[in-house]
């Protein structure tokens, strides 16, 4: 496009527009990520439209495609060398053998001239163009994590977040006077070439990215970076040869092919046992543990969540080197790693209701547990009328004892008379404790009978 005279950057803009608007209308709307995973979702925008940008830049600086696809690959040697920084795991033979093999057919491939005596501004524009492929490929490996992370959430979100920014970086580059663009008159000048060019980045963009997001969610990282750059490999050599009539030099086909290798060591050599019974966590809750474990379960709940995400970097790294755990307590970790990745999605919402039950249950039984327990027996206190206990001298409020059988009630004698007591004369306390009528209400048998009443 750029040697037939016509405005890349802004032909491409127009079909990763147009790619992000037939994305947006032609898919049903799914469920939207929170905003954890928004952040993801951004991410995975910024770092896939910007390794596909540099990928371009670096073919516009003079490196070829196929040269430009291969020097990607670096992604997993360093990957490697990472993971022994952060996870403090061995490098094996495996790793060491493929990171040799990486670079040098990294050397093979770029030509730096203080090795191939090259000279020139060809070299050096090359050589840009070289450095632009290599970190293109460092972040291809961050676009594939971005992409793991939203794995449980539909791939229209992150498709449309990279249309939405490669489109803007277009846009960008030209205007900031980083790449040479024609001038955009040249597109009204010819309307039929100009849709033509269009439709043809609007099919790529919409195509490459969906599918790029869709792999990338279904793999892991290092699967991804392999068959990707495999994929840039082969199909960028392939173009050159037939749009633009050359064939790489022996010395760089050698250099891919390397690479290539190397990629499938590291592939190989990764390989993991199946995990024993014991490192694996239970997907589900056992019989037992039903709905008075709800605390419980709200708590490993919130411990995977955190567990998550205070483990980041080393899933990050594992994600790319697939190291294999050499402890228990590593085995451990990669299988609750795993365990919430595949989860994430489907218990982020329900650990954050079971958790705000959990604490609503607990400050339930806090003010609970706060309250004073009231004693067996207590005295009522307010102006209730005043009942006799069949059972003793305890008097207690009508509203407070069972209704007494007729039997349990005994009868007074006949020589004991009984007035009412009069509204507001106070009663009158025998010396044993019972209560007696009023002063003026009561009066005592006639005979010398000492016996008592309670009234």
């Amino acid at each position: 496009m750029a040697r037939q005279g016509w405005p890349l950057w802004h032909t491409t803009a127009l079909g990763m527009a147009m790619s992000a608007f037939i994305a947006s209308i032609c898919f049903l709307r799914p469920e939207r990520p929170g905003r954890y995973y928004l952040k993801w979702v951004v991410l995975r925008g910024v770092c896939g439209s910007t390794y596909w940008g540099l990928a371009l830049f670096a073919v516009t600086l003079g490196a070829s495609p196929g040269d430009v696809g291969s020097l990607m690959s670096v992604n997993v040697a360093m990957a490697a060398l990472l993971g022994r920084c952060f996870l403090k795991e061995p490098l094996g033979i495996t790793h060491l053998l493929s990171t040799l093999l990486t670079i040098t057919g990294a050397v093979l491939i770029s030509q730096p001239s203080f090795i191939f005596q090259e000279t020139g501004g060809a070299a050096s524009s090359s050589w840009a163009g070289n450095l632009a492929a290599i970190l293109a490929g460092v972040i291809q490996s961050f676009a594939f994590i971005c992409s793991r992370q939203v794995a449980e959430f539909s791939p229209l979100f992150a498709t449309l977040s990279c249309l939405i920014i490669a489109s803007a970086i277009c846009v960008l580059l030209p205007a900031v006077k980083l790449a040479d663009e024609v001038p955009i008159g040249v597109m009204w000048s010819s309307p039929g070439v100009a849709v033509a060019w269009v439709a043809a980045s609007t099919v790529i963009g919409l195509s490459g990215y969906g599918g790029a997001v869709f792999g990338s969610m279904l793999c892991p990282a290092a699967a991804s970076t392999t068959a990707y750059t495999s994929g840039c490999m082969v199909f960028g050599y392939a173009a050159e040869f037939l749009f633009f009539g050359t064939s790489p030099e022996l010395v760089r086909l050698i250099g891919a092919a390397l690479m290539v290798v190397a990629i499938g060591i590291m592939a190989v050599g990764n390989k993991r046992p199946r995990e024993s019974p014991e490192t694996q966590l239970p997907t589900q809750l056992p019989d037992w543990q039903g709905s008075d474990s709800l605390g419980s379960d709200s708590l490993s709940l919130g411990s995977q969540m955190g567990s998550r995400r205070a483990s980041l970097t080393e899933f990050i790294f594992s994600e790319l080197s697939d190291f294999k755990p050499v402890s228990e307590g590593g085995r451990q970790r990669m299988s609750e790693r795993r365990l919430s990745m595949r989860e994430s999605a489907r218990r982020d919402s329900a650990g954050s209701d079971l958790g705000n039950l959990s604490f609503r249950e607990d400050r339930k039984k806090a003010s609970v547990e706060d309250i004073p327990e009231l004693p067996e027996d207590p005295v009522v206190a307010s102006p209730e009328p005043l009942a006799s206990a069949a059972d003793g001298p305890k008097v207690h409020g009508a509203r407070d004892r069972e209704e007494p059988s007729a039997e349990a009630v005994p009868e007074l004698p006949e020589k004991c008379t009984q007035e009412p007591v009069p509204a507001g004369e106070p009663l009158v306390s025998a010396p044993d404790g019972h209560l007696l009528g009023g002063a003026s209400g009561m009066h005592p048998p006639e005979d010398d009978d000492d016996d008592l009443f309670t009234i």
